[in-house]
């Protein structure tokens, strides 16, 4: 491929936008090739019609706090039906935007992106709303795998669950959050994401990702 991707993956809380947006800023300062930013996650075009049946359902919802934080939720795993339905349109979501906003832009037109959040983000998601945990290992898991592009970088933030909760409190009041925590943790490790520990400052992180990715 022409282009090139890092791909940066993580909990919510973990830093995965402010690293994604400092990358592109230290690469792009660097002199060499231009870099852009994509945030690559929640791609709903025909899944955009199933939440709205989840919604009408009451499968999908949002519980809301006096302080104004609202935490979503797909309850996907109550319903076979709607749940099959959900999987099978996120998959071709995720298809569709891997191949319009990454595969054609990096092979044809030598397009360098820094993802925030993709596939691997997906997996979690979908583990959660489906209630199944085994999403990563199966067929499914590892279609999504396989959208992203060969070359690719991909490296997880790897941080302490309370160093989170002290950034961002707001991922208390999820419900389903230290099952997401420990889903990225094993979904890194089953697809052999590189570790970037983002517990102190973010000039080791971008660093430690430069050098994996290879600037050039």
């Amino acid at each position: 491929m022409k282009g090139k991707i890092i791909y940066i993956c993580g909990p919510d809380g973990s830093g995965k936008t402010s690293i994604a947006k400092a990358m592109v800023e230290r690469l792009n300062a660097s002199g060499g090739a231009r870099y852009v930013h994509k945030w690559m996650r929640f791609n709903h075009y025909t899944s955009k019609l199933v939440n709205v049946i989840g919604r009408i359902a009451g499968l999908s919802y949002f519980e809301h706090y006096p302080d104004g934080v609202k935490v979503g939720y797909h309850d996907y795993y109550r319903s076979k039906w709607i749940s099959s339905l959900y999987k099978a349109s996120v998959l071709f979501d995720t298809f569709l935007a891997s191949l319009i906003r990454l595969w054609i832009p990096v092979k044809f037109f030598g397009t360098r992106v820094v993802v925030d959040r993709f596939v691997y983000d997906t997996m979690v998601d979908l583990s959660i709303d489906l209630g199944d945990p085994s999403i990563s290992t199966s067929l499914s898991g590892k279609f999504l795998g396989a959208l992203v592009p060969p070359g690719s970088t991909a490296v997880f933030l790897d941080v302490n669950i309370d160093v989170i909760y002290r950034r961002r409190p707001d991922t208390k009041r999820d419900r389903n959050y230290e099952k997401r925590y420990r889903l990225y943790s094993r979904i890194a490790d089953e697809y052999g994401l590189k570790r970037v520990s983002n517990n102190g400052g973010i000039g080791p992180v971008l660093e430690v990702i430069e050098a994996t990715a290879g600037n050039g």
